[in-house]
């Protein structure tokens, strides 16, 4: 049996839990072979009106739950992990910048190739060469950095080490939990990076809509975080043949 467990970190997404939840169940439904599916949001504590919507749409299939320690993206995935029911995990966004119009193609896709991780991949040059916001390309261009980073200290292993949207084995996160970064808000790299072994992964080309919130999670924390995760697993994951 194909199952999947959706795991959407959120913080103050009020305004887009119906609709991205709708979207979901939407695209789901254009799967002809049949499937299990759960989806899960972790809420970071929100301050928004969050907390009534998810209670309001909660069924057997749609779930929350709720961290009030210190914000962390990565530690809300986790805590998506440990409650997931599935043995295939999905990750997305909750501001409605991964469109859910991919599931049905990226699900296909990694369960018929029995794929360690499918990661669904940003376009960094289009993106900086067609945005016509400053701060978008500078953005878009602090990522491209971080990826040349990653990708020469450790193992090359995908296009887009920071993407958020991704399928991937749970077997892989609770063989190696105790030895997980678990900070910051790029969980696939932790993933990635946590044992020394190659994964079987597809790049996925796809084209990130904009963020219903003109914000962006880059900071210099986590760029900090980022460098520090490299750096430690760099260490003892050098490249190797």
């Amino acid at each position: 049996m194909r199952e999947i467990s959706i795991i959407i970190p959120i913080f103050n997404e009020g305004r887009n839990i119906n609709e991205l939840t709708q979207l979901i169940t939407k695209n789901l439904a254009r799967i002809k072979k049949r499937f299990k599916f759960e989806v899960i949001f972790v809420d970071d504590n929100s301050s928004d009106e969050s907390h009534k919507i998810l209670k309001d749409i909660r069924t057997k299939r749609i779930k929350y739950f709720i961290r009030k320690k210190n914000r962390d993206l990565s530690q809300s995935c986790m805590l998506g992990f440990d409650k997931a029911k599935y043995n295939n995990i999905l990750i997305m966004d909750g501001d409605l910048q991964h469109n859910p119009k991919y599931l049905p193609k990226i699900l296909e896709l990694f369960w018929s190739r029995n794929l360690d991780f499918l990661i669904c991949c940003r376009n960094f040059f289009k993106v900086i060469e067609n945005s016509k916001s400053y701060f978008i390309k500078i953005r878009t261009f602090l990522s491209v950095i971080i990826t040349f980073i990653f990708n020469f200290m450790v193992i090359k292993k995908t296009d887009d080490p920071m993407s958020g949207y991704f399928i991937f084995k749970k077997e892989i996160y609770f063989k190696n939990k105790e030895k997980m970064f678990g900070r910051g808000y790029k969980i696939l790299a932790d993933l990635l990076t946590v044992e020394k072994k190659y994964y079987k992964i597809l790049n996925y080309p796809i084209k990130f809509d904009s963020r219903k919130k003109d914000k962006s999670k880059i900071s210099l924390k986590i760029l900090f975080l980022i460098i520090l995760l490299i750096i430690r697993r760099s260490s003892s994951f050098i490249k190797y043949s």
